[in-house]
């Protein structure tokens, strides 16, 4: 599926992508999205359906560790916001259709990771679109060539 397809559709109105995420770790209890003000607390392994669109302007994770005790991501605002958390990732990996991103916070001098979190990501067909990846194997194609 072309990118301008997945965002536009047919009818090429306001901009919009369904994507799915399944956060892991057994280290957290809940992870909650919160998503333009709508907050869906999921548990590790669990599925949230979210929507990006033109009016997208906050992406924030709250964490719930097992055992207890919060721990705090940095929210992400603006109309990207869901594409810079995701690019923030230590790593992201292709299992097909979908991609699994890595986070590893840390903290201190040595850089000690404290916590390792993955998020799948399911695009539903359309490019991955979240990950660094795609953005650098896209290419333009010069209205000559069209």
């Amino acid at each position: 599926m072309r990118f301008s397809k997945a965002l536009y559709g047919e009818a090429g109105a306001d901009p919009k992508l369904t994507y799915s995420v399944t956060p892991k770790s057994d280290k957290v209890d809940t992870f909650t999205f919160t998503v333009d003000g709508n907050k869906t607390t999921l548990k590790s392994g669990s599925v949230g359906n979210f929507t990006w669109s033109a009016s997208t302007n906050k992406f924030v994770i709250g964490i719930q560790l097992a055992g207890g005790g919060d721990f705090s991501v940095p929210a992400y605002e603006h109309l990207w916001a869901p594409f810079h958390f995701f690019a923030d990732a230590d790593a992201n990996v292709s299992l097909g259709a979908n991609y699994n991103f890595v986070f590893r916070p840390r903290q201190g001098q040595s850089g000690r990771v404290i916590l390792e979190y993955n998020v799948l990501v399911d695009t539903h067909g359309a490019p991955a679109v979240f990950s660094k990846n795609f953005w650098a194997q896209l290419r333009c194609i010069p209205t000559v060539a069209k």
